[in-house]
């Protein structure tokens, strides 16, 4: 009993005989069938690589492989020679589809196929992707062709895949050709060739394709926009990007004939006024851009433009108001126009006048021209004026006297750069406010609206005052900074304000303690003093201390100062010499005036020694007494008493002080104006001068005289006026403080030490410039060779303020920590040896106060464009009423204005870039920075974009419009209906969306700012009114499912259409959108597939129809037939009739009918057409007569215009098993069945030299050769039988014939039926035997013929003598309950020669032939085990689901003879 066995099946079994005796029992184990899985290491082998395949299968014990390769689409498997078949891996260099299955025979299995996996083999030839033509930037609509070039392709058939975002596309053309790019088209493309369907190139290298969806716009440029008389000017138009370009050049009206095309960058010199236009194209066809936007260009008039400047100063200053004018010569009464250029970074407005309020960003060239309102003409560029705008000036003050006598006259006089520049003078006096260390200004008498002359009279002045300046000039009046304060002293006592010495001399040693005591009308005094080393005015908290109204001076250093006091109610007090001395020795006399007729007592004093010799007492330098006395007594002063004194003793010289004697009635004479001329002003680098007299001439003598002298002194030359005959004297140790009226000043001298003779340079530097909230910073001065130094710190607080001397606690240090803004400088000062340093570097420090600034931006639109107006706004958080001042700040460029406004009329790109502002309080006190605000202005206008959601409107609906503009920030949207000069139909502040219910010509452009700035207008979209008629799509041919590479065409047709002239649009859900024509042809690829809409619109009106249904369009990859063959074993000459089926078969295909030629040197076979066939048959079905060979068929189908063809059906075969001589099969040993042990041959004879063993078999179910399963020694294949098979083998031969065929098993059971392999003779004798591996027939040997038991003896052979028809069939044998394979015997008559008489008899044995063979299949169908064409299994293979893998090779079916 045989089953078909299932899982379902599993349980014990056994069987009953017919004597009522039962076998034993026997478990039936069915197991599910094996996973085979095959895995490569990788999918791609490189130039010269391998890739390594894994099968695995599952418990793989025991188990052989078998791989298979199929090396085309059209292709069948073939199974791949194996040294081991034991290996799992395999190691392939090839390309190809492979698969393998594993089988083992003790137990018996085979796996079913393992899926499989595609190899692709790199070949070394380089593809090259180019883009013809090769723009950067591709816009919608252009022609492009992207080129796929093979290096050394050579004759080779290439197919071409093109790769893009992911898609795949395979063509036979070299040339991807985009007639009308979109951006869909965009990305990186690349491209390959494919020499077959698994080896093929490396991808080329990605070509990126950028296509913008707007058009791009010209931009037309003119070095000049007037052409002098008799010249020209160059007009330039560019596209951007600039690649490939012609330009089309147009004057008067765009739409006229372009006056030339150039292929230059793009330049034409012109002669003639008017206004023009350009446009750029490219490619074939020309794709044009936007037109640019139009230029004027005039015609030079002779008139001369020139710039004139109001007021018309030679020096700007910063925050003066002027005005730029451009006048024209001779302008009659012409209306002009007027434009300016300059090369300062404020651009002015196009009117005849330009008003500035001035800053720095304002300086340079400006040049204006006039244009006639009238006509296209213009005058020349003005020759350029140059503007130069300077911070604004400070005035310096001189005061004359310095010292007064009560009640004389005091000149200011104050000086200004560019003295006659329309200066007005402001005069002040200072006013001391003790509180804040400071002064506040009064405008003298007659000054508020500011004098003429630069010089003032302050009459009758009795007490010391400080005096300042500043100049005006300009409507609104500018001011420069105000001058430094100076002062006029005066030595007379007040009891309003007082200031006493104590003790009351003019000098001291360095060792004394000195005090200085206001008195007054005030409960609040400060003491200041000016003095000459420290040459700037300080107060006592710098250099001292002070209690109440007291000042104590410290006198460890030496020092020559005026001293006065102020009063908390704004007064000044008298005014004193005092000089204090490091030496051993001093002067002691008055250190205020004495009046005449009183009597004088001067002394010489030394520190710590007494006067033992004579002491030498001189009156301007001439010895007056010498004695041992060291008192000078004068019982009553006079005038002619008063002068420099000083004494000596024992080589030791004090210092000389001035002795002031004022008449009893304390009149001083008035100076006259003339005096003024002699006046000097100190300098405050290198000494201070303090002056007493109107007749002061004098000469400073600076720097190093010799290498002893390293200070500098002052020696005073008297006029002949004042002391004719005075020698000249030199001060060796230090300066003197000189009163009276013919001179007073002070120098400084240091002491001259030859180590010492050159001046220290001194360095001031802080850790940083900027004082952040609540923080500080450290200030060093660094004195070269610092040892012993002290140092001195100042401050200056203020543009208009002068130097304020620090406190300091320890002055020593030469650090300082600070937390105050100001402009900081240092000196060093050393007493032993005496050395004063310079002044230091200034050095500025800002104070960060803790208000936050803020800019912002109005309007606040994220992109601004050229021409817009817009504001920047600096707002101070908490800024309360502080009046600030602002700093903005762009790209390195600061500009400071008393406005929290910055207005842009017009932006320029000029204006792009980061911005900030900051508020000031004063010169070093403001906000940090704010936060940047980035301005990006575009050259460009944009354009508005205007889309419809549908073109049509349906009957008695509308259609929505939307207008945008990019980017979409504050835009109104204007719409237009007609001409876009129309007025326009509304304005809308939304997204810009209109719906509209009538159709014509819609326009829009958007508008914002105020005033309003607008777009370009959108391209225009037509809307059109829907008619009745209706759009369908139609497919030519209308084919059910439609196959890559088919040629079809969609097309629009319009139901009842009539002779309208229509056109139409498409539009679809596939990547390929068809052009707007009625037929849309194209050859199908899979990008193809997808929904199809048309309409269509008549040309004479603005209406359409309807969009159609939507017709899906599918693409397919192209089918591969299925050829069946009959009958498969051929009798001669008969007739074989094949049959190609295709799905679809009623679409139109026809058939192409082929036979096999082999091919051994390429293991291949060449299809050559069947008579008739060239066309196609209609049929799908072809007979062959009289076939009387083994040969193989192939058949493939086409339909449509070009022929576009299906893949090759698989070959199939149809055998002969006669033998001919031209091409013959024979087998060693010559029988069809051979145990796994035995030896076979297969030998190939006949008229060639080259042979290939070819074989179909049941368990490979794939065409193979020798070289597979077998060993191939020249024409002879010995098969490898170590394992069980089913096959029919025959012989192909180089010249292309086939050999006859034979069926061959190969058993692994113990018992075989020795038959003939080939078809015996009719009355041939025929031995039929059995055969055991390894025993003897010890027992009855049953013979059975189609199943029919005929013979059962012990003779282990069957003998027929005379072999019949009836004799053919099916032979088994059995023994002691084995069984032999089943194999056919085949029986051929006998062939008879040609009779010419009457064919009774031909007629009569086809009439028997035909009743046999119809017997003959009866009985075939009824022993038949199933249904397969070529083989006869009991079990089946790929096609069942069942799980019988663990069959016994000898249930194997042979090849069947016979037809079906």
């Amino acid at each position: 009993m045989k089953i078909q066995v299932s899982v379902s099946d599993v349980g014990w079994y056994k069987c009953k005989f017919d004597d009522g005796t039962e076998s034993a029992e026997r478990e039936l184990t069915v197991k599910g069938r094996r996973t085979v899985t095959l895995t490569a290491d990788r999918t791609v082998i490189p130039p010269g690589g391998r890739v390594t395949l894994t099968c695995a299968v599952e418990d793989p014990a025991g188990f052989k492989y078998q791989w298979f390769k199929q090396t085309s689409d059209s292709s069948d498997k073939t199974p791949l020679p194996t040294e081991n078949v034991s290996e799992s891996n395999r190691v392939i260099s090839q390309g190809g589809k492979y698969t393998c299955f594993g089988w083992r025979s003790e137990p018996a299995v085979v796996t079913p196929d393992s899926d499989a996996v595609v190899i692709e083999e790199t070949v070394s030839n380089r593809a090259t992707l180019t883009l013809q033509p090769n723009w950067p930037q591709i816009f919608s609509g252009e022609t492009i062709t992207l080129r796929c070039e093979i290096k050394d392709g050579g004759d080779t058939e290439w197919t071409y895949e093109w790769y893009k975002d992911n898609l795949k596309t395979t063509t036979t053309s070299n040339e991807y050709r985009i007639i009308s790019a979109t951006e869909a088209h965009s990305g990186e493309h690349r491209c390959k060739g494919r020499r077959d369907s698994y080896s093929s190139t490396r991808w080329s290298d990605a070509i990126k394709l950028t296509v913008s969806s707007n058009r791009p716009k010209a931009e037309l440029r003119a070095d000049d926009r007037d052409i002098p008389v008799g010249g020209s000017v160059t007009l330039t138009c560019s596209v951007n990007p600039s690649s490939g370009w012609k330009y089309f050049w147009y004057r008067g009206e765009k739409t006229s004939e372009p006056l030339t095309t150039q292929l230059s960058a793009g330049r034409i010199r012109v002669s003639l006024g008017g206004v023009y236009w350009c446009r750029g194209g490219r490619g074939e066809p020309v794709y044009y851009t936007e037109y640019s936007d139009p230029i004027t260009i005039s015609n030079s008039v002779h008139n001369k433009a020139v710039v004139t400047l109001q007021p018309n100063w030679s020096e700007i200053y910063r925050g003066e108001t002027i005005t730029l004018r451009c006048e024209i010569k001779d302008g009659g009464d012409t209306e002009w126009e007027y434009e300016w250029k300059t090369t300062s970074s404020e651009k002015p407005s196009n009117l005849n006048e330009h008003r500035i309020f001035a800053t720095e960003s304002h300086s340079g060239d400006y040049r204006c021209k006039g244009r006639k309102k009238s006509e296209k003409s213009s005058t020349d560029w003005s020759d350029p004026f140059k503007l130069t705008v300077s911070d604004k000036p400070r005035p310096v003050l001189t005061v004359s006297p310095s010292w007064l006598s009560a009640g004389a006259s005091v000149t200011l006089n104050c000086s200004v750069e560019d003295q006659s520049a329309g200066w007005r003078f402001y005069w002040y006096k200072t006013v001391p406010d003790p509180s804040n260390n400071y002064y506040s200004y009064e405008l003298l008498p007659g000054s508020s609206s500011g004098t003429e002359q630069d010089s003032y009279i302050v009459h009758g002045q009795t007490h010391t005052a400080g005096y300042m300046c500043r100049a005006g000039r300009g409507d609104p009046v500018s001011y420069t900074y105000y001058s430094e304060p100076k002062f006029v002293w005066s030595a007379d006592f007040h009891s309003s304000a007082s200031l006493t010495v104590s003790p009351d001399r003019a000098q001291h040693f360095t060792s004394d303690s000195v005090s200085l005591s206001c008195e007054g009308n005030s409960a609040e005094w400060r003491v200041k003093r000016l003095s000459a080393e420290d040459r700037y005015l300080s107060d006592c908290s710098t250099w001292r201390t002070m209690t109440g109204s007291t000042c104590n001076i410290d006198t460890y250093r030496r020092s020559d100062a005026v001293y006065w006091c102020e009063s908390g109610s704004g007064e000044f007090s008298n005014a004193v010499n005092i000089t204090i001395q490091d030496k051993n020795m001093i002067l002691l006399s008055p250190a205020r005036p004495v009046t005449e007729g009183e009597s004088v007592s001067l002394s010489c004093k030394l520190r710590s020694q007494t006067f033992d010799s004579t002491v030498f007492f001189y009156h301007n330098e001439k010895l007056i007494q010498s004695d041992t006395r060291w008192e000078l007594n004068i019982s009553a002063v006079s005038k002619s008493d008063e002068g420099f004194y000083k004494c000596q003793h024992s080589g030791q010289e004090s210092a000389q002080s001035w002795m002031s004697v004022q008449d009893s009635y304390f009149v001083r004479p008035v100076q006259s104006e003339s005096a003024n001329a002699d006046r000097v002003d100190y300098e405050n680098d290198h000494y201070s001068a303090l002056l007493h007299g109107d007749v002061c001439l004098y000469e400073t003598v600076r720097g190093r005289q010799e290498a002893e002298h390293d200070s500098v002194f002052v020696r005073p030359v008297q006029s002949e006026s004042a002391n004719a005959n005075r020698e000249d004297y030199e001060n060796d140790h230090y300066s003197t403080l000189l009163h009276g009226d013919v001179c007073l000043y002070d120098t400084i001298r240091g002491r001259q030490e030859a180590e010492h003779a050159r001046r220290r340079t001194v360095i001031l530097t802080a850790d940083r410039t900027i004082i952040p909230p609540g923080g500080s910073v450290t200030l060093t001065c660094a004195v070269e060779d610092p040892a012993g130094f002290k140092y001195q710190w100042f401050r200056q607080t203020s543009d208009s303020s002068g130097k304020t001397p620090l406190q300091t606690e320890n002055v020593s240090e030469s650090n300082r920590v600070i937390s105050q803004g100001g402009t900081y400088t240092c000196y060093g000062w050393r007493s032993e040896p005496d050395v004063i340093t310079p002044d230091s570097n200034a050095v500025v420090i800002e104070e960060t106060v803790s208000n936050k600034a803020t800019l912002t931006l109005q309007p606040n639109w994220p992109q601004i464009f050229s021409g817009e107006t817009i504001t920047l706004r600096c707002e101070i958080k908490y800024g309360g009423n502080t009046e600030w001042t602002y700093e903005w700040y762009k790209d390195n460029l600061k500009t400071t204005t008393t406005s929290n406004e910055y207005r842009i009329i017009s932006a320029t790109e000029a204006h792009s870039g980061e911005h900030r502002c900051k508020g000031r309080r004063d010169s070093y006190f403001s906000t940090e920075w704010s936060d940047v605000i980035k301005l990006t202005v575009s050259s460009n206008r944009p354009k508005a974009e205007l889309r419809a959601d549908d073109r049509d409107i349906p009957v008695g609906g509308s259609v929505t419009l939307t207008c945008s503009v990019n980017p979409s920030a504050g835009w109104k949207y204007f719409w237009y209906r007609g001409e876009k000069t129309s007025e326009h139909l509304t304005t809308q502040l939304s997204a810009g969306r209109r719906s509209v219910s009538h159709g014509g010509v819609y326009w829009c452009r958007g508008g914002r700012g105020e005033p309003v700035y607008y777009t370009e207008y959108s391209d225009p979209i037509t809307i059109s009114n829907n008619v009745h008629n209706k759009a369908v799509v139609t497919l030519q041919p209308n084919w059910s499912e439609i196959y890559r590479g088919e040629t079809i065409t969609l097309r629009c047709e319009i139901k009842d259409g009539g002779d309208t002239e229509w056109e139409y649009e498409w539009k679809t859900t596939s990547s390929e959108k068809p052009s707007n024509l009625n037929e849309h042809r194209i050859c199908a690829t899979a990008s193809h597939g997808g929904d199809y809409w048309c309409k269509g619109r008549k040309k004479s009106e603005k209406s359409s129809t309807d969009w159609s249904d939507p017709f899906k369009l599918t693409v397919s990859d192209k089918p591969r037939p299925v050829l069946t063959v009959s009958p498969s074993w051929l009798s001669a000459g008969a007739s074989v009739t094949l049959n190609c089926s295709v799905e679809d078969p009623s679409a139109g295909w026809r058939f192409y009918w082929y036979k096999t030629a082999p091919d051994p040197s390429n293991n291949y076979y060449s299809y050559e057409l069947l008579p008739g066939s060239s066309s196609g048959t209609e049929q799908d079905s072809y007979i062959v007569h009289g076939q009387t060979h083994t040969a193989g068929y192939v058949c493939r189908a086409g339909r449509g215009d070009p022929v576009s063809y299906t893949y090759y059906s698989k070959p199939e075969f149809v055998w002969s098993a006669d033998f001919h001589s031209s091409a013959s099969l024979t087998v060693s040993p010559d029988r069809a069945q051979h145990f796994t042990s035995d030896s076979v041959s297969l030998s190939c004879e006949g008229n060639s030299t080259e042979w290939r063993v070819k074989r179909l078999s049941a368990e490979d179910r794939y065409l193979s050769d020798c070289s597979t399963w077998g060993t191939k020694t020249g024409s002879t294949c010995n098969i490898k039988t170590y394992r069980c098979s089913d096959a029919v083998y025959w012989c192909e031969s180089g010249s292309g014939e086939f050999s006859s065929a034979v069926n061959i098993t190969i058993q692994d059971k113990n018992m075989i039926l020795l038959s003939p392999a080939r078809p015996v003779t009719e009355g041939d004798s025929v031995s039929l035997s059995c055969k055991l591996r390894s025993q003897t027939f010890d027992s009855t040997v049953f013979f059975y013929h189609n199943e029919k038991l005929i013979q059962s003896d012990t003779r282990w052979e069957l003998n027929i003598s005379a072999v019949s028809k009836s004799d053919e069939g099916f032979y088994k044998c059995q023994h002691s309950g084995q069984e032999s394979a089943q194999s056919w015997m085949s029986v051929q008559a006998v062939s008879r020669p040609e009779s010419s008489s009457f064919p009774v008899p031909l007629i009569v044995g086809l009439v028997c032939g035909i009743v046999l063979i119809f017997l003959l299949l009866l009985l075939l169908y009824r022993y038949r085990p199933s249904k397969d064409t070529c083989f006869n299994r009991p079990i089946q293979f790929e096609s069942s689901n069942t799980d019988q893998n663990e069959a016994q090779c000898n249930e194997y079916s042979s090849p069947q003879h016979g037809k079906h």
